[in-house]
């Protein structure tokens, strides 16, 4: 018969082995997980990275839209509206009607001072 010693010795070698190669299996199957694990940060950090870059231009899209639409408000508070062009119609119609009339009494007038020229002319 062999010796206890030798025996508990034995099996506390054979215990050690398979606590190393159950360590071993353990690491050996950890590590595509931290690697994934790290790879997936790298990832969130880039997309985060992409999401901040992306908002930024966006915000910077947004205000010059803004800045645009403030833009064509002031200057649709400043158009004439559809009343005030119809007025403004009128008074132009108006202004060239009262030149109309000024033209003919500018002709006649010239026609009179050519007339008092003319006669001015012959009886000298």
């Amino acid at each position: 018969m062999r010796d206890p010693v030798y025996t508990a010795i034995v099996i506390l070698q054979f215990f050690n082995l398979l606590w190393v190669v159950g360590l071993t299996v353990f690491m050996w199957l950890r590590k595509p997980g931290l690697d994934a694990a790290a790879g997936l940060k790298g990832m969130e950090e880039e997309f985060r990275d992409a999401l901040k870059r992306e908002r930024a231009e966006t915000e910077r899209e947004l205000r010059s839209h803004a800045l645009k639409l403030a833009d064509i408000q002031a200057h649709m508070e400043h158009m004439p509206s559809s009343e005030e062009m119809a007025e403004l119609r009128g008074q132009v119609n108006g202004i060239s009607e009262r030149l109309a009339g000024v033209s003919v009494l500018v002709k006649q007038t010239h026609d009179s001072v050519e007339s008092i020229s003319r006669f001015l002319r012959e009886n000298r």
